[in-house]
C-alpha cells in the first residue's frame, strides 16, 4: 500500500501518494498523487492560447509580457514555472507559475532564452517548457528577489550562460543560443524518454538520474497534468541527456517518498502571487522550491536540487 504524505507549504496541506516508478534511459520517474479530489477546472496556456481565450504580447520592456485572458467560460489559465514563449521579439520562458484570473490582463515576469535576436512579430504563443536545472536556477534567483522586495526578477547572466552550456553539451549550432533550439536539435533522442513517460491519473511526479534528485513537479491535477505531461516529459529528457554517464539504480518508493518529506522540513515565505493565490519561496541547505496557493489549496510545486547562482 503506498504511503500517503501530506504536504504543508504555508498555509496549504496537500495528502499525496507516490506510485511505482518506471525507467526510461537513465531516467527514473515516480508518478504522484493527490489525495483529494483533482479536478482543477482551469486552462493551460497552450491551449488557452490556440483556442483564442487568451493572447500573449510584447510590453517593450523586456522581463515582461502581457497576457490578456478571456471571459469566456470564466476558467483561469495556468502557468508552469518556466513554460516556454516562443516568437515575439525573443524568445522567453515564465519566471514563476501563474493563476491568471479571466477577463484580465496580467504582466507576466519572464527570462530572455535566446541572444541575438531582437525582431520578429510582437505575439507569443507557448513553447517548450525550461529544462529542470535551468528551472532551478529560475527557483533560486527568483525566490532571492522576492526576498529583496525587487519582485519576480531573475539572474539574466545566469539563464544565458545555462542556456550556452545546454547547447554546448549538446553540439548544437544556434545562430541566436536559443533554447528551443537545443529541442529541435535534440528531438529524435529526446523521444527515447518521452515514449513510455506515462503519468496517467497522477498530479505530478518526482524524477531522479541514477540516485540524484532531479525535479519534482505537483500540478493541478491530472487534467492538466495529461496537458502538459509531454512538454514536461521533454524538458526532464534534455536534462538526462546530458548525465548519461551517471550510474542508474532503481530506487524504491519509499526513497522517493523521502524527497516529499524533505519538503515539508523546509521554511516556507509568503508573497503577493503575481495573478490569483499566494506566492511561497522556501530553500535549505539541498533543496529550493516555489510553490502556488489559492484559497488555501496547493495548486502547484516544484523543487530542485540548489544551484550557485552568481
Amino acid at each position: 500500500m503506498m504511503e500517503e504524505v501530506e504536504i504543508t507549504a504555508g498555509r496549504g496541506a496537500l495528502p499525496l501518494r507516490v506510485g511505482e516508478g518506471f525507467m526510461l534511459r537513465n531516467l527514473t520517474v515516480f508518478p504522484i498523487f493527490r489525495g483529494e479530489k483533482s479536478s482543477s477546472g482551469m486552462r493551460t496556456l497552450e491551449e488557452a492560447v490556440a483556442e483564442g481565450g487568451a493572447v500573449l504580447r510584447e510590453t517593450g520592456q523586456v522581463p515582461w509580457v502581457d497576457l490578456e485572458v478571456g471571459r469566456d467560460g470564466g476558467q483561469p489559465v495556468f502557468i508552469m514555472d518556466g513554460e516556454g514563449l516562443i516568437a515575439g521579439r525573443q524568445n522567453r520562458v515564465v519566471n514563476t507559475a501563474v493563476l491568471a484570473e479571466a477577463g484580465m490582463t496580467h504582466r507576466i515576469p519572464v527570462t530572455c532564452v535566446e541572444q541575438g535576436r531582437w525582431s520578429g512579430e510582437g505575439f507569443f504563443k507557448a513553447g517548450s517548457s525550461a529544462y529542470p536545472s535551468l528551472r532551478a536556477i529560475l527557483a533560486e534567483s527568483v525566490g532571492a528577489s522576492l526576498r529583496r522586495g525587487r519582485g519576480f526578477s531573475a539572474d539574466q547572466s545566469a539563464v544565458w550562460s545555462s542556456v550556452q552550456q545546454k547547447l554546448s553539451s549538446l553540439r548544437v549550432s544556434s545562430a541566436t543560443s536559443s533554447m528551443h533550439d537545443a529541442y529541435s536539435a535534440a528531438e529524435r533522442a529526446i523521444s527515447a524518454f518521452t515514449e513510455g513517460f506515462n503519468l496517467e491519473g497522477a498530479s505530478g511526479f518526482i524524477a531522479f538520474v541514477g540516485e540524484e534528485l532531479l525535479g519534482l513537479d505537483i500540478l493541478p491535477g491530472p487534467d492538466v497534468m495529461a496537458k502538459l505531461r509531454k512538454k514536461v516529459a521533454e524538458s526532464y529528457a534534455l536534462d538526462a541527456m546530458a548525465r548519461m554517464n551517471r550510474a542508474s539504480r532503481f530506487l524504491s518508493v519509499d526513497e522517493a517518498t523521502d524527497t516529499l518529506r524533505r519538503i515539508n522540513r523546509l521554511k516556507w515565505q509568503e508573497f503577493p502571487a503575481v495573478s490569483l493565490g499566494r506566492e511561497l519561496r522556501a530553500s535549505d541547505d539541498e533543496l529550493v522550491g516555489r510553490a502556488l496557493l489559492n484559497d488555501g489549496e496547493l495548486v502547484s510545486l516544484s523543487a530542485f536540487p540548489r544551484v550557485a547562482v552568481f
